[in-house]
């Protein structure tokens, strides 16, 4: 058998072929004719998940035609162009088939509608330029990834923009609004269960985004989701150290301590004994120094136990990350 291997062809046109044997004897007549198109670089599909969570690991098929040796790229971006996220890319031989390619959804992407894939393709090695084969997905939903039970979240005070919270790998999320937790009312997001009588919150803050000095987030003992309630909070600032906030009374004043040259990453806890509430922080979790004075709060019973985040610049959104949570409600 005798083959033959065209080289050089266009893409995307169309070839035709005949043949015919030759000899000693002169030729043979031609073969009927034949053709074939040269594949053309395209994307012609995409199918990524339609909803998404922060932090979340997604695969999105890539639908491809390829001359040859192409990068098949994925990118996740806002809906008006705005604000780019994150790519990624396989590479792909020559032929037709799907790409999958696989991207982690950042954890600072907001909860929202409106999102989109673009998928492009490139000559292996080479970046993007104008004119690249591609193809966009829109309509793609943020939502917020569930947390574990028996924790719920959600504004406390009316702050100017809706905060979030989200959980992944031992790690929580969340994004707070709000003027601040002091005065009478406060404002920020809550994430909570309920507890009863004696309690302790512990965490690891690891981050505190500096929307403000005094931004704020921390582990929290609250009477109430009202905004004026009582409570008792351990939380770190980006500017202000570590505090221990209090309000003895419901749409009373507050009162604090508080230790000063303090960042995350720190550990904070705060306790209850009877009506007795107590705060403490720690470089390592394991060493434990007392922040002022326990303080008397009549508290019902029944009461919240949680994490609060607040931006004290409503209303923007600040972003706090926090580990090693443990409550004992």
């Amino acid at each position: 058998m005798t083959t033959y291997n065209n080289t050089g062809l266009a893409t995307g046109t169309q070839y035709f072929y005949r043949v015919r044997a030759n000899n000693a004897s002169g030729n043979n007549a031609y073969s009927n004719e034949a053709n074939a198109t040269t594949i053309v670089d395209q994307i012609t599909s995409v199918s990524g998940p339609t909803t998404v969570n922060p932090g979340q690991n997604i695969t999105v098929p890539v639908g491809y035609s390829a001359a040859g040796s192409r990068d098949v790229y994925a990118e996740f971006w806002s809906g008006d162009w705005s604000t780019f996220y994150v790519r990624n890319k396989v590479t792909v031989s020559a032929g037709t088939g799907t790409a999958n390619v696989p991207l982690t959804i950042p954890s600072s992407v907001p909860v929202g509608s409106g999102y989109q894939y673009y998928c492009y393709s490139t000559v292996a090695g080479v970046p993007w330029s104008e004119g690249v084969p591609e193809l966009a997905q829109a309509n793609i939903t943020v939502a917020a990834a569930g947390l574990p039970s028996p924790w719920v979240t959600s504004d406390i005070g009316s702050p100017g923009v809706a905060g979030s919270a989200t959980h992944s790998s031992g790690t929580y999320t969340i994004r707070g609004s709000g003027a601040d937790i002091w005065g009478t009312s406060d404002q920020f997001r809550y994430v909570r269960q309920p507890s009863s009588g004696n309690c302790s919150m512990t965490a690891r803050v690891l981050t505190v985004q500096n929307t403000h000095a005094y931004a704020k987030s921390g582990v929290m003992i609250r009477e109430s989701t009202a905004a004026g309630s009582k409570f008792a909070l351990v939380n770190l600032t980006p500017g202000g150290g570590i505090e221990f906030l209090y309000r003895t009374a419901t749409g009373g004043s507050c009162s604090f301590a508080n230790v000063t040259g303090l960042v995350a990453p720190y550990w904070v806890r705060v306790t209850r004994t009877s009506n007795s509430f107590a705060a403490f922080y720690s470089s390592n979790g394991t060493s434990w120094t007392q922040l002022g004075t326990a303080q008397t709060i009549s508290m019902s019973t029944a009461a919240t136990i949680g994490m609060a985040v607040t931006s004290h610049n409503n209303p923007v959104l600040s972003t706090s990350t926090i580990s090693n949570v443990t409550a004992t409600p």
